[in-house]
């Protein structure tokens, strides 16, 4: 299942509560179809609502907290499994790990080292 059908079944999932809570409103109420669109309108403003305070919060917390305790953590690895140094001063991740899954580095199993640090992110970031 590729990915945007995945986030499109979950939201028609989140939906049912909405439409649920929204057609009670109105049947309790008796407004209506125009009662109905109103109050789902104003649960998706809400949850938007929150949804930006949780975003600045999560950017607020990686950025102050997280991304240091992260940072840490990779290089604590790379400084257990004793990882060669980089070769150019604007090597960036992706091509340290690229040259170590392509053989050119010797030694301790980089190879497998690297596979399981990519994994490692990977898991992490989702």
């Amino acid at each position: 299942m590729n990915e945007a059908k995945a986030v499109l079944i979950g939201f028609g999932f989140a939906m049912i509560p909405y439409i649920a809570v929204a057609w009670g409103y109105s049947y309790f109420t008796e407004g209506g179809q125009p009662t109905f669109w109103r109050a789902l309108g104003v649960l998706f403003v809400v949850r938007l609502f929150f949804e930006v305070i949780e975003s600045i919060g999560r950017f607020l917390a990686w950025r102050f907290f997280v991304r240091r305790e992260m940072v840490a953590r990779m290089l604590g690895v790379f400084q257990k499994h004793e990882f060669p140094a980089k070769q150019y001063f604007d090597d960036d991740f992706s091509n340290y790990c690229a040259r170590l899954l392509g053989g050119q580095q010797r030694g301790p199993n980089y190879m497998q080292q690297a596979h399981d640090i990519q994994s490692l992110l990977l898991y992490t970031a989702t």
